[in-house]
């Protein structure tokens, strides 16, 4: 189904996009109910987001996580 921003829900390089945040945020929400799958590969970036968050003493919360996904996030240590 069609994001909000009219695109297809797909995760985003979250790599390149946590490299331009402010170093000042302190809290980071990130909304996955959009994203239709996510394959292992998309689940290991966001541990590396959640990693690099952490190293910046950024918080990460993220939304629209299903039973399924919740799962996937768990074995990953998210």
């Amino acid at each position: 189904r069609p994001s909000r921003l009219g695109r297809t829900g797909r995760m985003p390089n979250l790599s390149a996009w946590v490299e331009h945040l402010p170093t000042d945020i302190r809290v980071v929400l990130l909304d996955v109910s959009d994203v239709e799958t996510m394959n292992e590969n998309e689940v290991l970036e966001m541990s590396a987001l959640a990693e690099t968050l952490q190293r910046r003493q950024t918080s990460l919360l993220i939304a629209g996580v299903t039973p399924q996904r919740y799962e996937k996030f768990k074995r990953a240590g998210i």
